[in-house]
């Protein structure tokens, strides 16, 4: 919508109304309505080739399955770096008993 002070000059005929601007509330009101479906379709087209539904509890599962999949990432990235830098645990010697 217009900014108050713009439509009060307007109403106190200090300033005069054109057209376009008239029009132009309810212009833009259809752009952004317009713009509104669009981005909600794209929405529905990424959900199903996500495989989300429409419910949250889809939502939910692919956040808990994404998470999963990063902590076993993240597990073999951990076990990768232990073997290859961690030095193997020694063995304690096995003291032998001396013979009397």
């Amino acid at each position: 919508s217009p900014p108050p002070i713009i439509e009060s000059l307007i109403q106190d005929g200090k300033v005069k109304t054109y057209g376009a601007y008239e029009d132009k509330g309810n212009r833009e009101s259809k752009k952004r309505k317009r713009k509104a479906k669009r981005e909600a379709r794209e929405a529905e087209e990424l959900a199903q080739e996500l495989g989300l539904g429409a419910g949250g509890s889809s939502l939910e599962a692919a956040i808990l399955a994404r998470k999963q999949s990063r902590e076993a990432g993240f597990d073999s990235f951990l076990n990768n770096l232990e073997a290859k830098y961690a030095k193997p645990a020694k063995k304690p010697k096995k003291h032998k008993r001396k013979a009397r």
